[in-house]
């Protein structure tokens, strides 16, 4: 074989390679860090965490919820409160004034946001604001769709 088809064999290959594992992980479900697989006795559904609550458990893997004054956002709350229960786990919330004064700000700048979060990185986001997101915040059935997309339940 000749040098050029050598080549092109190679870079074929390693294309397909690059492809593989670049869809792999972007459809790779995540596992919560234990503790949000079992809810703690002292847990009150919908009790908000501070920013400075936030910054300790950055190696962590949680899912968080960042409410706002959005109309929506008690209605998200009340969905997300309804698949902690189904799931037995617990996702967190943060005001956005709190949240404004954290780390993950200038990456998130939206309220009424769900994130997920995996050792101080925001690995997967959903914000309401979005026109794409639209859908996934209409019913439960979708944002449970959306989450047990990305992590496991």
């Amino acid at each position: 074989m000749s040098k050029k088809k050598i080549l092109m064999v190679v870079g074929c290959l390693l294309f397909a390679v690059i492809s593989f594992v670049v869809i792999y992980h972007a459809t790779k479900k995540i596992s919560l860090s234990e503790e949000y697989y079992e809810k703690q006795e002292d847990y009150e559904v919908n009790e908000e965490i501070t920013g400075e609550d936030l910054e300790k458990i950055k190696d962590k893997t949680f899912v968080l919820y960042v409410s706002g004054s959005n109309p929506n956002s008690s209605q998200i709350r009340e969905m997300l409160v309804n698949i902690e229960k189904k799931y037995n786990t617990q996702f967190l919330v943060i005001s956005f004034a709190e949240f404004k004064g954290t780390s993950y700000y200038p990456d998130i700048k939206y309220s009424s946001s769900i994130l997920i979060l995996k050792k101080g990185e925001v690995v997967a986001s959903l914000d309401l604001l979005d026109e794409n997101n639209k859908d996934i915040f209409e019913s439960e059935e979708s944002l449970e769709k959306w989450l047990k997309g990305k992590i496991y339940l």
